[in-house]
């Protein structure tokens, strides 16, 4: 039987270059009760691929949902800018996103989704 893959996405801290090397706890954190449901997870963070949105795109493929999580700031403009771009590849994706900005401003991140 084939696991489910679902695909999940740290956006970029900053706008400029610098990647933010950090552990992406939120996620890990999902990841562990996904994984023990039985679930494929790929995680995709800027700083651990040359083109991460290339790498987030070629993921997708085959994938039931892509998970974005984010913060307000530079975080949640490349939250929906990586949503935009798998949507224009895979229009019928669920697209789920988590995170402090949806959770404090969920109306504004559904009107900018």
């Amino acid at each position: 039987m084939k696991k489910k893959k679902v695909v999940l996405y740290f956006p970029r801290v900053f706008s400029d270059t610098r990647p933010w090397k950090s552990i992406p706890l939120a996620l890990l954190a999902i990841s562990r009760i996904l994984f023990k449901d039985g679930y494929d997870i790929h995680i995709v963070a800027d700083f651990l691929f040359k083109d991460y949105v290339k790498e987030v795109v070629s993921q997708v493929q085959g994938s039931m949902c892509l998970g974005l999580t984010c913060m307000t700031g530079f975080q949640i403009y490349d939250a929906l800018r990586i949503a935009d771009v798998v949507r224009a590849s895979k229009p019928d994706l669920p697209i789920v996103m988590g995170g402090w900005h949806p959770f404090i401003l969920p109306g504004e991140t559904l009107m900018d989704n």
